[in-house]
C-alpha cells in the first residue's frame, strides 16, 4: 500500500510487524513463506507497472495479456484510463502518465524511474524481462 499511495509509513508498519519473526525465519525459513516474500518486498526496489488505456478495448487488453507472461509478485500493478482517472489522485506515479498517439500505453518503472512507454504487447514484454527476468 505504501508503494501505491507514496505514504511511507506503511512501509515503516510492514517492517515492524515482521521484525518479531526474522529469528525464527531463520532458523525455519519453510514456516514463514508469506513473512519471507513481505520481507523481499521490503527489500527490493519499487516496481510499478502501469497500463493506461481504455478497460476492454483491444489494445489495453493485448497489453494486459503481456503482463501475464512474467511473475511480478514484487510489482504495484496499476490500469488507469487516464489524467480524468479518479485513481489518479490517489496513486502519485500515475501521474503524468497518459496514451501516446492514441493507443493503450505502458510505463514499467523501477526504483522511481520509467522507461520509455511503449504500446504493444513485445515492447512491454521486453521491458518486463529486462527488469523481471534478469
Amino acid at each position: 500500500m505504501g508503494r501505491l499511495t507514496g505514504e511511507g509509513s506503511y512501509e515503516e508498519l510492514a517492517s515492524e510487524a515482521v521484525r518479531p519473526a526474522l529469528e525464527p525465519m531463520r532458523s525455519q525459513p519453510r514456516g514463514f513463506g508469506t513473512t519471507l516474500t513481505v520481507v523481499e518486498t521490503l527489500l527490493s526496489p519499487p516496481r510499478e507497472v502501469v497500463i493506461v488505456g481504455r478497460p476492454g478495448a483491444e489494445d489495453t487488453l493485448a497489453l494486459l495479456d503481456a503482463l501475464r507472461t512474467h511473475d511480478l509478485s514484487y510489482a504495484a500493478e496499476v490500469l488507469s484510463e487516464g489524467p480524468d482517472d479518479p485513481l489518479v489522485r490517489k496513486v502519485p506515479f500515475l501521474r503524468g502518465r497518459g496514451v501516446v498517439d492514441g493507443r493503450a500505453t505502458a510505463y514499467v518503472c523501477e526504483g522511481g524511474a520509467c522507461r520509455l512507454p511503449v504500446t504493444t504487447a513485445a515492447g512491454l514484454a521486453e521491458q518486463l524481462g529486462a527488469i523481471f527476468d534478469p
